[in-house]
């Protein structure tokens, strides 16, 4: 199979599908690997990295589109890339499909094959090729990252002979695989971390990392916000609709110099997409890309979940129950 990948088009996305280790191993399977030049420049992996595990490269996306069978993406096509789909095109991506359905009519026309990995279901047997999960992962230590670079103050428990300083305080909202990512990125640093979640079920896994569990009702998070001088709202919904979790009324509870930051782009009434806002009492990020900002270790995940999309496809194909849901257009339709 001939097996293509570009650059990613978003100004923000800094990721590459394909990384230069698992071109070798789709090389050794007896694929062809063709590549746009300068595809993983910005996630840290050159072209000569490329050319030494056995890829092609192209100078324009245009070529590298109409002569692959099958194209790894982070991002469905972008509008500019239309013109170079052909039929029977297999696309793996994520499409964000729920979240803007008439985008649908775009796939269908063109007759291209696309596999949407954000309608994976959350199955045991399919945790190899999940990209949301590995990038979730990710996302979710570099927010805990990003939070505490931010702040004016230590984070562990500091006993010095000038005095004590004590452990900073959290609060993670949505323990789901990026909040407890964050959540044990927090109490590695030392810091006390709470953690809420609308599932009862999440309380034993945010209690094996040493944190404290909530639901998360108003009430409860009102308690421990003037604790907080780190907060991280990362609840998100399959459909792509982002609920409110904090009002702005709740925001003024914090203590002087918090750092909150909303993965969703939408928790937090008031965030800003890659804006940060700063009232003099706390700092407000909201940032949704996240995974992108590491692209060297993220790419490597998602490169090898693509990787076992591809070498395990025709096991795939046979799984009736999965492949009806990622199968989102087929060149059949």
């Amino acid at each position: 199979m001939i097996i293509g990948f570009v650059k990613e088009r978003p100004a923000w996305e800094y990721r590459v599908a394909l990384v230069p280790q698992t071109v070798k191993q789709l090389m050794s399977d007896g694929h062809q690997v063709l590549m746009e030049t300068g595809a993983g420049e910005r996630a840290g992996y050159s072209d000569e990295q490329y050319r030494e595990a056995g890829a092609i490269l192209l100078r324009q996306a245009e070529e590298v589109y109409k002569k692959s069978e099958l194209m790894p993406k982070i991002w469905a096509p972008h509008e500019e890339e239309y013109v170079f789909m052909h039929e029977n095109l297999w696309i793996l991506a994520h499409f964000d499909s729920y979240k803007y359905p008439e985008r649908l009519a775009i796939w269908k026309k063109y007759k291209i094959n696309a596999l949407a990995f954000e309608r994976l279901p959350r199955l045991p047997r399919v945790q190899d090729i999940d990209v949301l999960s590995s990038q979730h992962n990710l996302a979710g230590y570099k927010a805990a990252l990003l939070t505490m670079d931010m702040l004016d103050q230590s984070i562990p428990l500091m006993m010095t002979a000038a005095g004590t300083l004590m452990p900073l305080k959290a609060l993670v909202i949505g323990a789901g695989v990026a909040g407890l990512q964050a959540i044990a990125t927090l109490q590695r640093m030392g810091a006390q971390v709470y953690a809420a979640d609308v599932r009862p079920e999440a309380a034993e896994q945010v209690k094996s990392l040493g944190a404290k569990f909530m639901p998360s009702e108003t009430e409860y998070i009102n308690q421990v916000l003037p604790e907080c001088s780190i907060v991280i709202a990362c609840v998100a919904t399959i459909s792509g609709v982002v609920p409110q979790i904090l009002s702005q009324f709740q925001l003024n509870r914090l203590p002087r110099g918090a750092v909150v930051l909303d993965m969703a782009d939408g928790n937090v009434e008031g965030a800003i997409n890659d804006r940060l806002l700063d009232n003099g009492r706390y700092k407000l990020l909201a940032d949704s890309h996240l995974a992108a900002d590491i692209a060297y270790s993220s790419s490597m995940l998602y490169s090898q979940n693509v990787y076992n999309v591809i070498s395990g496809f025709n096991k795939l194909k046979k799984d009736t129950e999965v492949w009806s849901q990622i199968l989102l257009t087929s060149a059949e339709d």
